[in-house]
């Protein structure tokens, strides 16, 4: 089955209700004083989908996971079952 291809309004919709999501979940971490973990897959090291809605999601991902990153306090690496920081 071919999937169709996004138009260029519903990439953008769809990277609007990923900021949105994002920066909703930021400002809750922001209001709580517990501490919190974020596990995410770098999906970014792998092989480029072949269709366009997997780009994308490999596009958005990473983008949501920049702005963790950026956002954290810690961020580490885990590699083969070992932790590396990748920011103090």
């Amino acid at each position: 089955q071919k999937i169709a291809s996004l138009k260029a309004e519903e990439i953008s919709a769809i990277s609007d209700y990923f900021q949105q999501e994002v920066a909703d979940l930021l400002r809750a971490a922001q209001k709580t004083s517990a501490s919190l973990w974020l596990v995410t897959n770098e999906t970014g090291w792998g092989v480029t989908p072949a269709s366009q809605l997997g780009r994308l999601f490999v596009d958005f991902y990473g983008q949501v996971n920049q702005q963790l990153a950026a956002a954290s306090d810690e961020v580490y690496l885990a590699i083969m079952g070992l932790k590396k920081q990748v920011k103090p």
